[in-house]
């Protein structure tokens, strides 16, 4: 076309699927295969891929270069109909990455037939790692990310329905995940070596994610981050930062002056026991059943905080206590309000959910409200 001044523009292949600077490719394999280090790779549409190719089997379909960037420009990598298994089971992930490689700003989208989203294996140094910022990963048959004998790190990570969970690092790897990430998996970041020597070195700064050890069955001794600890198992012992699977198993790990938290529902046998010196905390909204429909009976010789609900009946030993709480919900106007709840001794209580907070049943707790422009609210509760 010529514009005005008779100058003439060449229009780009509008059907080309990335481009490095001013060069158009019409594929991302071309462009990927044509880049050098210090390059980026633009994605200028959605590309679907599949593995119909002779791939190897733990490859990835797309392979980002050392040294170069591959800038999805929030644009997606899709496995199409043809990514299938191979020898009955999931042959190939979707991208990876060698050493000083980034990938940025994209979206990958699975299939239950694909692998991994991203599979960084044997890559990276501590000087040289691979970067992965501003990516999603969703639907994949394992695991969002795995990062295998490798050097990563990763900011701004969204995971969604990935089967395994949302990010996997083992064999003495090293990974740092900064910033603000949603990982939608129940197992989210997880290592069956960094709670070994010489295992996988992790670095999580991440406040909303919490560093845990998980016991049973599935979780098997392995280290966890996670946001929400009931995504993992039924109990949580608070002073260990352990993860149980059953309630059961975490009463009879627990030690003289620990405390478990029930945080899912759970059950527990007929003449089950809460040893002395230790602390059983059901948390609110948690219902906790005693023997077969909370015909049964727990004996307890330590302490017992009900902020939920006990099917069931509770044997206090010579030294056994029980502490039952109630919740007490606000409804607080205007929007933008303060509340400040305190106990008789002053101490503040948190919300364990907006608006609503735990209290001492017989207690007396004390609350004020406040709101620019509006004159302070107080009273009392309990």
């Amino acid at each position: 076309t010529q514009n005005e001044e008779g100058v003439y523009t060449i229009a780009a292949n509008a059907d080309a699927e990335a481009s490095i600077g001013k060069a158009v490719y019409n594929t991302l394999a071309e462009a990927l295969k044509a880049a050098k280090s210090g390059d980026t790779v633009t994605l200028r549409k959605n590309v679907t891929v599949t593995n119909e190719n002779d791939l190897g089997y733990g490859t990835s379909v797309v392979n980002v270069p050392a040294g170069v960037t591959l800038d999805g420009a929030e644009n997606s990598i899709i496995a199409g109909e043809g990514f299938v298994q191979k020898e009955d089971k999931n042959y190939n992930s979707i991208v990876s990455a060698e050493a000083g490689a980034a990938i940025k700003n994209l979206s990958i989208i699975g299939t239950a037939k694909t692998k991994h989203g991203i599979n960084i294996f044997e890559e990276g140094t501590v000087d040289n790692p691979v970067v992965i910022e501003n990516v999603t990963i969703k639907d994949c048959g394992n695991a969002g990310i795995t990062v295998n004998k490798s050097v990563v790190k990763a900011s701004g990570i969204t995971t969604e329905n990935n089967a395994w969970g949302s990010i996997n690092v083992d064999k003495g790897s090293t990974f740092t995940l900064d910033g603000t990430n949603s990982l939608g998996e129940n197992v989210q970041v997880w290592s069956d070596d960094a709670n070994k020597e010489s295992g996988s070195n992790i670095t999580v700064n991440d406040e909303n994610l919490t560093k845990v050890t998980g016991k049973g069955e599935n979780l098997k001794g392995f280290l966890y981050y996670t946001d929400d600890v009931s995504k993992l198992g039924e109990a949580y012992n608070e002073g260990t930062k352990t993860v149980y699977e059953s309630l059961a198993a975490a009463l009879d790990a627990a030690q003289a002056n620990e405390t478990v938290h029930a945080v899912k529902d759970a059950a527990l046998a007929d003449n089950d026991e809460v040893k002395a010196d230790v602390t059983l905390v059901v948390d609110p909204d948690v219902k906790l059943t005693i023997g077969e429909d909370g015909s049964g009976t727990l004996t307890n010789n330590g302490t017992i905080e009900n902020h939920g609900t006990i099917s069931g009946t509770v044997a206090n030993g010579e030294n056994g206590k029980e502490e039952t709480y109630f919740t007490a919900t606000f409804t607080i106007k205007p929007d933008g309000a303060i509340i400040e709840v305190t106990d008789e001794e002053g101490n503040a209580v948190s919300a364990f959910e907006e608006g609503k907070y735990s209290l001492k049943k017989d207690a007396e707790y004390s609350y004020t409200v406040s709101a620019t422009g509006y004159n302070k609210k107080s009273g009392y509760a309990g």
